[in-house]
């Protein structure tokens, strides 16, 4: 939680003192839209959709994730991942939403994994090399 934060700040340095509610300009990776869904004193919420398709035809659903960064704590989670949320830290094997154990943890760990892809690509495609 604390590296997505970091993270996250590397993608937008001034999260904690934005107010203004919509979208953040990532001009380098045009399918990808990042939106300040709402903002308080200590608490951001963020809605991320990565368009995943190619040739105009669709081939997967986009990515969406609604993510919380808490500024005093300097953490950041995935409250919501493709329409699922209010994950549990611990799932019983089996469960009937097919979950894994650590659901939580898992799609904390694949935004983690996004940012890094994400910040990566973009740091290659605003120096050209990409």
């Amino acid at each position: 939680y604390e590296r997505n934060y970091r993270l996250l700040l590397q993608l937008i340095p001034d999260l904690a003192e934005r107010r203004d509610v919509g979208p953040v300009s990532l001009e380098t990776i045009p399918e990808v839209r990042l939106e300040l869904t709402g903002s308080g004193r200590y608490t951001s919420f963020l809605r991320l959709v990565h368009r995943l398709y190619e040739d105009g035809a669709e081939r997967i659903p986009d990515l969406r994730l609604e993510i919380r960064a808490y500024h005093d704590a300097c953490l950041a989670e995935v409250v919501s991942y493709q329409g699922h949320g209010h994950f549990l830290a611990l799932y019983p094997q089996p469960n009937r939403l097919m979950y894994l154990a650590h659901e939580k943890q898992q799609v904390n760990r694949f935004l983690h994994e996004w940012l890094r892809h994400g910040l990566d690509r973009a740091l290659r495609l605003a120096s050209g090399r990409g």
